[in-house]
């Protein structure tokens, strides 16, 4: 094992110097006071500390459960780590205050998960798209009983609709997709309707959210811009970063999100890609996560990243690094793969490039890491 760095602490060393008898209680802001400084998963450059108070939590609380109908009875399973937010908001803090059993996995094993709904009777789960992935191409998938699932849902990524599919053949269940940051304490709260879904869609605006052009001025409906949202569990901002928080977080409480996307004519809310992931490519924008759910649908494809590489004339082209289902490797070329995109969207999207990889970085919340891809070029 190795030795830990100067600078940290043995928890076990900690937690006997604490004093027997009970603290005295200090009376707190619950608005201004810090509950935790969560950092960002760094997706995009460094990691920052995002200041969240007791309120924060409190409002993330109310609102996840009640967008879920989330019960006592309630079994729930979540892979997030709990330094996370999606292992804070997502999964200890709205447990604890639903006075729920919650199963935490530590690293995703599809084998390991597939057991664990059957043993506990699992009801609630929330996961990254490619977890969902796993469990489905699993070879023993289909022996475990998950007839307990009521409700599932899928953030930190692209959910694949060919995966929705599967998994609602499988499970009767449709996939939910989430949307929400550290800076917003996890979720942004969107109504999930029973009586309409739509495929791709993060559910319908149900609090304080708008799309403004790069003048911050609102966009009409249909129309795609940056994500603007507003509501109690918005951070306070950045530790130690107050030239980045007053750039994100404005003084009359909205947050800069920093996501692309589009509200349509029945107020169901769409997240494009991240701004700084847009790939210009002579004059036009792609949004890598479009090129992705189409690369997907493609029935060698397991996993893909799209990104944005140097182009002497294009300024950017657009380039695909994809995971193989293991039946097709081998089978399957990069011209195949850019001939399928240019067959079913604009040339211009069609990626450029493509490679084969075995695994995309990811982050511990399952998060592709396209700088990492982008920096290798």
């Amino acid at each position: 094992m190795a030795k830990p760095p100067s600078e940290a602490f043995d928890f076990v060393s900690v937690i006997e110097k604490i004093p027997s008898e009970s603290p005295d209680i200090q009376e707190i802001n619950v608005r201004k006071d810090l509950l935790s400084i969560t950092y960002t998963s760094g997706t995009t450059g460094k990691a920052k500390g995002v200041m969240l108070s007791h309120y924060n939590y409190l409002a993330d609380c109310v609102t996840i459960s009640c967008r879920g109908d989330w019960r006592e009875d309630d079994v729930s399973l979540f892979l997030f780590p709990i330094f996370h937010v999606g292992g804070q908001g997502l999964g200890l803090f709205p447990n604890i205050f639903m006075g729920m059993t919650m199963v935490n996995v530590p690293k995703f094993d599809s084998e390991v998960v597939l057991g664990l709904i059957e043993k506990y009777k699992v009801s609630l789960m929330h996961m990254p798209p490619t977890a969902y992935t796993g469990l489905l191409s699993h070879p023993k998938s289909s022996s475990f009983d998950l007839s307990s699932l009521r409700y599932c849902s899928a953030g930190g990524a692209p959910l694949p609709p060919a995966t929705v599919e599967e998994w609602k053949k499988r499970t009767g269940i449709r996939i939910l997709d989430a949307y929400g940051l550290t800076e917003t304490t996890c979720g942004v709260p969107l109504h999930e309707t029973k009586v309409k879904n739509k495929m791709g869609a993060a559910g319908t605006a149900g609090s304080e959210i708008k799309i403004v052009d790069p003048e911050g001025k609102t966009v009409p409906i249909g129309t795609t811009g940056e994500i603007f949202v507003r509501g109690p569990w918005v951070a306070l901002g950045y530790w130690n970063k107050p030239e980045e928080s007053e750039n994100t977080f404005t003084k009359d409480g909205w947050l800069h999100t920093g996501d692309s996307g589009y509200i349509d004519e029945d107020e169901f809310v769409y997240v494009v890609d991240r701004y700084k992931d847009l790939v210009v490519t002579s004059g036009y924008n792609v949004a890598p996560a479009e090129v992705e759910k189409l690369i997907l649908t493609h029935g060698a494809v397991q996993e893909v990243c799209v990104y944005g590489i140097s182009d002497s004339y294009r300024g950017e082209a657009v380039k695909a690094s994809i995971v193989l289902k293991e039946d097709f490797k081998g089978k399957i070329g990069q011209q195949e793969i850019i001939e399928f995109c240019r067959e079913k969207s604009a040339v211009y999207k069609a990626p450029r490039f493509v490679e084969f990889v075995d695994e995309i970085p990811k982050t511990s919340s399952g998060k592709m890491l396209r700088r990492l891809l982008k920096g290798k070029e």
